[in-house]
């Protein structure tokens, strides 16, 4: 029947199917609708390497691709799930003598060296010019056939837009990961998480000095240096490797050196010190993630690089000096644009702030309340601090009353051995204030039994959506004294670990297929129905279905009453009373951060009304069926997953 339909209908049939399974179908029913879906089948590939060390099955997947189907493909990447080696990722491991690495190191035991063999080949049979991302979200070193100065990529690809990286900053086999920027002029986005090796900051440099339309163009930046001291020692080894003896240190060698905001060659006498601070980099930025980067002594230079008062969305995640550098930008006295604000500072970063604290600075509870009530208009705001006192805080957070959606309130606290575990929050009159006055998605690390009398208290309950009850599933593994090697992710990675390719056979993988797909930059049709908690039909918008899928895998919804705290079970039967938060519609439990890395930890429940006669209470654990509750969950992933305790290596 489809083969009799009108041809650009049929297009557009084609075109809002998210679904792998159901492309993959389309293509086998007659030739004319193959002809229509097989482009839109190949158009985007995720292969996916495995956990630990283990490249096998990707380089076979990479040399059973149909190679003739390949100039359809626009998108790529090749991902591991990131959850069960956290450090020491590459192949040989650091701990290995370091000059047999460069000495002896025969091509046969080299794991990169076949791979860079596969990977070359199949990136050559990709349409000169027509990828537009790739994504190497691997946490190893990248084969530098691929991004090197003459890589297949850097020479072939020239119009990618965006680039996602997660390399292993730890690897000292200096072999692999030659990464060059410099020819992608038409850049929008770019990622790279594990930037913490000397190279790899020159590499980074080099495309901030080289590549000025591509910097200029660019959209969204994010770089997560993992750990700031590692990070700056490693760039100062380079810099002796490379340039001999013991070259003077850098103040900031990422402001200085990386974004060049300090010449060496420059003379301050010669140059006006108002026009060295306003230099802007990033021009075109609105979305900026940064993860252990130090402001330290470069604060208003750096903001003005990174174009920050343009933001719309701003991450800080343990960079020291930011809490002086948005003290700064308080002092600029001029507009801020944000709308998202995203802030984690651990015991290590506080420390360092703390000593500038005796300079002059003002404290964290101050800083944070300062920036805040400098300007209004967030509609989200999300907040990781090691702080015994947040009433400052809260009442600043009431500044952004009339426009906030999404709050996220997270303490942390130093304790003995040197070890940053979650605090509880205590209820107190200034949050009372704050959620009594907004309709928010809430995520708070409150004592369940506490949040229920605190909000019993209130005259007119809060209208929360979602309320999501936060734990950071890191210290699970800080509290055992896990070593990072043994972490054993087995129970979690089943569901999202397959790899997804258009020429994937297994047909009862067909809903983790479509979450893994990616899809080009369309809308796509979503599943339509009412919630179980409404009468009658609601109009929804078209949603990417293969979202939903991925949502369902990182939060896992498994009901396990053995998760469950003493105290959680009752407060859901509250949450979801007549006399609790009648406008709720999900109540999470857990930490979805890190594309699921804790997803065994979590609990996701939803309102049921249905069931009151049946079972006696008004709730229960998602459904997969449950379309209106993961595309909600879908379109809060980020919140949910925000303020993120542990670094995306180790």
């Amino acid at each position: 029947m489809l083969d009799k339909v009108p041809l650009e209908v049929l297009r557009m049939i084609v075109h809002k199917v998210a679904n792998q399974a159901d492309l993959k179908i389309l293509c086998e029913v007659s030739k004319s609708v193959s002809d229509v879906a097989t482009p839109r089948l190949y158009e985007s590939i995720i292969l996916q390497a495995g956990d630990n060390d283990n490249l096998d099955y990707l380089k076979g997947r990479l040399e059973t691709m149909p190679q003739h189907k390949l100039h359809y493909t626009k998108h790529v990447r090749i991902k591991s799930p990131l959850r069960a080696r956290l450090g020491r990722r590459c192949l040989p491991h650091p701990g290995t003598d370091y000059e047999s690495l460069q000495k002896d190191l025969d091509p046969d035991d080299d794991p990169f060296f076949e791979l860079e063999f596969i990977l070359d080949g199949f990136l050559h049979h990709l349409k000169e010019d027509e990828l537009l991302s790739f994504s190497w979200d691997v946490g190893m070193c990248f084969p530098s056939n691929a991004f090197g100065r003459r890589g297949v990529l850097s020479k072939r690809q020239k119009r990618l837009e965006n680039i996602s990286l997660i390399t292993d900053g730890s690897c000292r086999a200096d072999t692999q990961g030659l990464i060059h920027l410099t020819e992608f002029k038409h850049l929008k986005s770019l990622s790279w998480l594990g930037l913490n090796k000397g190279y790899h900051h020159w590499s980074f440099g080099e495309f901030v000095k080289k590549n000025k339309l591509g910097v200029e163009g660019l959209q969204s930046l994010t770089l997560d240096l993992i750990e700031w001291h590692r990070a700056d020692d490693a760039y100062y080894y380079y810099e002796r490797a490379t340039q001999g003896g013991f070259p003077p240190r850098s103040n900031n060698f990422f402001a200085e050196i990386v974004l060049g905001l300090s010449p060496e060659d420059s003379d301050p006498s010669e140059t006006d010190e108002e026009e060295k601070t306003e230099i802007v980099l990033f021009k075109s930025l609105d979305v900026l993630s940064l993860s252990a980067i130090s402001f330290e002594g470069e604060e208003i230079r750096m903001a003005h690089a990174f174009n920050i008062l343009k933001l719309t969305t701003l991450k800080l995640v343990n960079c020291h000096g930011c809490l002086p550098m948005l003290e700064n930008l308080v002092e600029m006295d001029q507009s801020i644009a944000l709308k998202s604000f995203e802030l984690v500072i651990d015991n290590t970063t506080l420390t360092a702030h703390e000593i500038q604290v005796g300079w002059g600075w003002k404290s964290q509870e101050e800083s944070i309340s300062s920036f805040l009530n400098s300007f209004s208009g967030l509609e989200d705001i999300f907040l990781m601090l090691d702080e015994e006192s947040w009433d400052l805080i809260f009442l600043a957070i009431s500044n952004h009353a009339l426009t906030l959606k999404r709050l996220v309130i997270h303490e942390r606290a130093f304790y003995q051995y040197e070890k940053d575990l979650d605090g509880q929050l205590d209820w107190s009159p200034e949050l009372e204030n704050l959620l009594s006055k907004t309709s928010l998605c809430l995520g708070v690390n409150i004592l369940p039994s506490k949040l229920e009398s605190g909000l019993h208290s209130l005259a007119e309950k809060p209208k929360l959506k979602i309320l999501h009850l936060r734990s950071s599933g890191v210290d699970e593994r800080t509290r055992k004294e896990i070593p990072l090697d043994e972490l054993d992710s087995s129970s979690t990675s089943e569901s999202i670990d397959g790899s997804i390719d258009p020429e994937n056979e297994s047909g009862s993988d067909s809903s983790e297929a479509a979450g893994e797909i990616e899809t080009s930059q369309t809308e796509q049709v979503r599943a339509t129905g009412s919630p179980p908690t409404m009468e009658g039909p609601m109009s929804r918008p078209l949603i990417d279905f293969k979202n939903v899928a991925r949502a369902r895998a990182i939060a896992n919804g498994t009901f396990n009453e053995g998760k469950w705290s003493a105290d959680l079970l009752p407060f859901a039967k509250w949450a979801f009373s007549e006399e609790g938060l009648p406008d709720l519609r999900i109540l999470a439990w857990g930490d979805f951060s890190k594309d699921g890395r804790w997803a065994d930890q979590n609990i996701l429940l939803c309102r049921d009304e249905s069931l009151v006669e049946t079972r006696g209470v008004n709730f229960r654990e998602l459904w997969d069926t449950d379309m209106y509750y993961w595309d909600l969950i879908d379109e809060n992933m980020d919140m949910l997953g925000a303020c993120p305790a542990d670094t995306i290596l180790w």
